[in-house]
Order: structure tokens, then C-alpha cells, then sequence
């Protein structure tokens, strides 16, 4: 289902970004999605397929867990890593102060750069039924705006506060 936004049409890139984020980190703001105890948000870069949507639900509810996100394929360990590897995108380069900025209060907070599993946001399946998915969301987006378009970083951030996330399989076609 596609979900409109009633917000300007922009040219300006990282605008258009940032407008898209609300859709992808606070579905449940989207009273059309209401009624759904299951959520899958996937980038349009990707390709996907349901053929395994009930296995995964299927996993969420055994392990309890909020969500499922799959692990960044290529970056391991360092949070520094999703941000020296997104600057060789314009639009990411065009926000490096303020997601430095931002990294470095999260440090100043006591959050970890050093992390067991670096997520990759290109696809999420929430359990809009868990107790704590809208404070996640809600969390997710305060930190998106707070550190700019690459919701990855702010991602594994908002990350360490919730362990009910776990992992969704890298082949998901």
C-alpha cells in the first residue's frame, strides 16, 4: 500500500529525504495502517518478496521481538563505518557536520560507536502489536532529524536501547 504524504513536492534532495523518513520511521502516525499488526517497509531500491512474510512473522512472535531488520551486509562493527562510507554520497556529504555533530553527543551520552551488528534499514518488518515499537519510532525519527538523512546511523544508536530487534535474513527475494 502506498502511503501519501501531504507535504510539498520538493526538488532539494536532502528535504525530500528527510520528508520520506516519517513514513518509513512512524508508520503508525498513518491511521490507513492502523489495523495492521504487521508492518514490512522496503526500500525501492531492493528487490523483495513476501513468498516469506509468514515465516518471518512467524519468528517475530516466537522471540518477541519489535522488529526485524536485516544486518548491513558489507559494514561490521563501528558505527564510524556507515558514516566514512556514506560520504562518498553527495547528499550525505552535504550533512557531514550535522551527523558528526550528532555522533559525537551520542558518545557524550554514553551510546557505544563499537556495536555487535550494524543494521541496514533497507528493509523492516515491525510488530505494530509490541508495547514498545512507538516509542522506537517515535525515538528513530527524533534521532533522524537530530543526525540527518543517513537513517542508519541514527538507527544503530536508537538500537542499543531495545533488545527485542532481531535479524532478518540478507536474501529476502
Amino acid at each position: 500500500m502506498g502511503i501519501e504524504l501531504n507535504l510539498p513536492v520538493s526538488s532539494n534532495r536532502i528535504l525530500s529525504a528527510q520528508q520520506s523518513k516519517i513514513a518509513k520511521a512512524m508508520p503508525h502516525l498513518f491511521g490507513q495502517l492502523g489495523n495492521y499488526d504487521y508492518l514490512l517497509y522496503v526500500d525501492d531500491k531492493i528487490e523483495f518478496s513476501t513468498n516469506h512474510l509468514a515465516g518471518w512473522i512467524s519468528e517475530i512472535e516466537r522471540n518477541q521481538a519489535m522488529l526485524m531488520i536485516r544486518r548491513h551486509p558489507d559494514l561490521k562493527k563501528n558505527i564510524l563505518n556507515e558514516f566514512g562510507t556514506s560520504m562518498i554520497q553527495a547528499r550525505y556529504q552535504a550533512q557531514k557536520d550535522q551527523m558528526a555533530e550528532y555522533i559525537s553527543a551520542k558518545v557524550d551520552e554514553g551510546y557505544q560507536l563499537r556495536v555487535d551488528k550494524l543494521y541496514w534499514t533497507s528493509a523492516l518488518l515491525r510488530n505494530m502489536r509490541h508495547p514498545k515499537i512507538i516509542d522506537f519510532n517515535e525515538s528513530w525519527y527524533k534521532d533522524i532529524v537530530s543526525c540527518g538523512i543517513e537513517c542508519q546511523i541514527s538507527f544503530d544508536f536508537v538500537a542499543q536501547n531495545f533488545s527485542e530487534i532481531i535479524e532478518m535474513p540478507q536474501i529476502i527475494n
